[in-house]
Order: C-alpha cells, then sequence, then structure tokens
C-alpha cells in the first residue's frame, strides 16, 4: 500500500510512545484512564439538521425577535 498511497501509521495508547489522540475518517479518538473516547464528525450532525429543515439560526437562545 506505501507505494501507491500515503499512508501514516499512530498507535494510541497508554506508552510514552504512544498517541494519547488520533484521527480515523475524522473523528477523534482519545486515550484516557477510562479507556477509548469518540468523538463523532461535526459534519454529520450539521448534515442531518440541515435534511430535517430545522437548522433556525438564534442570536441568543431564550430571547425573542420582535
Amino acid at each position: 500500500m506505501k507505494s501507491r498511497f500515503d499512508v501514516k501509521t499512530e498507535i494510541l495508547g497508554p506508552g510514552e510512545r504512544h498517541a494519547k489522540q488520533i484521527q480515523v475518517l475524522n473523528r477523534v479518538l482519545t486515550w484516557n484512564e477510562d479507556g477509548i473516547s469518540h468523538e463523532p464528525d461535526q459534519r454529520h450532525a450539521e448534515i442531518i439538521i440541515q435534511a430535517m429543515g430545522v437548522s433556525k439560526a438564534v442570536s441568543t437562545p431564550g430571547t425573542r425577535e420582535d
């Protein structure tokens, strides 16, 4: 694969030489004392909100515009 593609390898883990946070397919994986935490790709939430048609901008939550 390395001959045809750019390949980047990082090891997520507890060791000194291991990365504590990596990005895989636009998702952030973080190693912590409790295990591995996962942050979803923010673009997916934005796409779903737009598809549902609920993306109404609010200047300040809880206030009314006259």
